[in-house]
């Protein structure tokens, strides 16, 4: 009987912990925009992330709703749509031929209006609640007059 209670206490110091993913997870993403990131699972191969920039003068949310691919797990691959409405203190732009045009020098209030497609790839480990990302998101800008871009991000999220 003492042979098999050390040997189960040995097979339980050897077990590797594994944490059961949360559905939902919040972390930081630097680049397109840079700010506070929020993920919601809704299903196994279906999440809506949302970002909260952290500026002073960038003020708004943005929404994205994913569809995963799971098959290759421990890494996922998604694609998505999404939309993002900001407000932005500065000297007012637009776009013209791809170039960024200033219409004076006067600094206001003006508003920003993205349509995104995110296209991208996370890590999900078994050991640790946490999910590192990158993706490039084709995005059309909608200021005075409108912009194609593709914006690239990197983040990483803690689950709960």
């Amino acid at each position: 009987m003492r042979k098999l209670i050390l040997v189960l206490a040995l097979f339980a110091a050897l077990e590797t912990k594994v944490y059961a993913k949360g559905a939902f997870g919040l972390g930081i993403v630097l680049g397109g925009p840079t700010g506070l990131s929020g993920s919601y699972l809704l299903s196994k191969d279906r999440s809506v992330v949302g970002v909260l920039p952290l500026s002073s003068n960038f003020l708004g949310l943005q929404v994205d709703h994913l569809w995963h691919d799971k098959n290759y797990a421990p890494i996922d691959l998604y694609l998505g749509a999404g939309v993002g409405v900001f407000q932005y203190q500065g000297r007012d732009r637009y776009y013209r031929n791809g170039t960024i045009v200033y219409s004076g020098d006067d600094i206001g209030t003006y508003q920003l209006v993205r349509l995104r497609m995110p296209l991208g790839i996370s890590y999900t480990p078994q050991t640790i609640p946490l999910e590192p990302f990158a993706e490039a998101t084709p995005t059309l800008y909608i200021v005075n007059g409108t912009f194609l871009s593709v914006d690239v991000a990197v983040g990483l999220r803690y689950y709960f």
